[in-house]
């Protein structure tokens, strides 16, 4: 009520921002930050490590540091990925789950732009601004990745620390009838099959630049508007 105490927090200080590492003037990102902080011996980030299935060794040496200080945790998130996946069909059975391959960091370019933006992070630590209080990377122990800050050490440590932020888009994408990637038409009709529509986030021919839960509502709200036209409602 007062503004102090432990419930002023929900657990999780967190904040956002967008950057573009190639052209800092573009008013389109490619890298979303995601910043989470986990206060003194709360032990928040080694249990968010834990959750996202990662080795064991590394939740251990962030609960050691998590005992010393306060630790900022960055996910840099890459919002134009150009590595793609594919989900088909396992069987002709409905029931059955499908084959996903995410393909994830597949091409090299996603590889660079997370680097670049692991590097912006680097640049914002070493500003006038944050000096005072003295930021420092926590240095995790990956035995096969190079020198610690180098280039292909980071790389090495994004391959190893990489996880889904489960924004997948493109499985039904829409287009017209004659492009073999496309199953649904500007309508959300599913090209071929009758009375059949999808409305979600698989329509979107590419991902937009952020999370998908404000365009995919948009998109419900469209799809409502044109039911409604097609029903004379």
């Amino acid at each position: 009520m007062r503004r102090s105490g432990p419930l002023v927090s929900g657990g999780i200080d967190s904040f956002v921002g967008f950057v573009n590492t190639a052209n800092a003037s573009d008013p389109y990102p490619n890298v979303q930050y995601h910043y989470a902080l986990s206060r003194q011996r709360t032990g928040l980030a080694s249990n968010m490590v834990r959750t996202m299935e990662l080795r064991e060794s590394i939740a251990d040496e962030l609960e050691r540091a998590n005992a010393e200080a306060d630790l900022l945790v960055i996910f840099p998130i890459l919002l134009k990925p150009k590595s793609e996946g594919s989900v088909r069909l396992r069987t002709v059975q409905p029931l059955d789950k499908p084959s996903i391959e995410a393909g994830y960091l597949e091409h090299p370019d996603d590889v660079t732009q997370l680097i670049e933006g692991i590097r912006i992070q680097e640049r914002i630590m070493g500003t006038y601004t944050l000096s005072s209080l003295v930021p420092e990377l926590v240095r995790l122990n990956l035995p096969d990745c190079a020198a610690f800050d180098t280039d292909r050490y980071w790389e090495c440590y994004v391959r190893e620390l990489g996880v889904t932020l489960y924004h997948p888009v493109g499985t039904a994408r829409m287009g017209p009838e004659d492009d073999p990637d496309a199953v649904v038409d500007p309508r959300l009709r599913v090209h071929g099959i009758r009375r059949l529509r999808v409305i979600d986030a698989s329509i979107m021919p590419e991902i937009v630049s952020g999370n998908t839960n404000a365009p995919v509502i948009m998109i419900a709200e469209k799809a409502s508007d044109m039911l409604k036209e097609d029903h004379s409602l």
